[in-house]
C-alpha cells in the first residue's frame, strides 16, 4: 500500500530522483539519474499540483532541469497506486552527469523513483514486457 504520507508533499517540500540501473551484468550499474524538484514554477504556474488527497501531478513543458516533463503519483492499495514518470528532449541526454544512454537500452533495466520521504518505488523491465526499445523511444510494461 502506498499512502499519502509516503508521497509527501512535492508541491512544497518533497523532491524526487529517478534512477536507471543496468542489470545486464554481474552487478547493477547506475546509468542515469534525474532530479524532480519540489515546488517551483513551470510556464507561469506551479510545476506540482495536488489533484486530490494522495494524488499529485507534475508538468513541465520545458522538461527542465533534467528532462522530466510529466509525473503522476497516486496513493492507493496494491494494484491501485500509480507512479508514472515521462521524460523527453535534450535535457535527458545533455547533462553534466549520468546522461541517459541512447536506446536501445540494455535489459533488464531497473527503474527507481526515490522520494525525499525515504520511500522508493521500483520496476524492472525485461525483453518480455518491451513495447519499444529503439533510438528515440523506450516504452514497456514492467515485469
Amino acid at each position: 500500500m502506498t499512502t499519502s504520507g509516503d508521497l509527501g508533499d512535492p508541491t512544497t517540500s518533497d523532491s524526487y530522483n529517478l534512477c536507471f540501473y543496468d542489470e545486464s551484468g554481474s552487478a547493477a550499474a547506475l546509468v542515469f539519474r534525474a532530479s524532480i524538484p519540489a515546488g517551483g514554477m513551470c510556464a507561469g504556474g506551479p510545476c506540482w499540483t495536488k489533484v486530490a488527497p494522495g494524488f499529485f501531478e507534475y508538468r513541465d513543458a520545458q522538461a527542465a532541469p533534467d528532462g522530466i516533463d510529466r509525473v503522476n503519483l497516486r496513493a492507493g492499495e496494491p494494484g491501485r497506486a500509480r507512479v508514472k514518470v515521462r521524460g523527453r528532449g535534450e535535457n535527458l541526454s545533455n547533462r553534466s552527469e549520468l546522461n541517459l544512454p541512447a536506446p536501445p537500452l540494455s535489459l533488464p533495466l531497473r527503474v527507481q523513483l526515490q522520494a525525499a520521504t525515504g520511500q522508493c518505488w521500483e520496476a524492472t523491465y525485461s525483453a518480455a514486457g518491451m513495447l519499444t526499445n529503439a533510438i528515440g523511444k523506450f516504452s514497456g510494461k514492467a515485469d
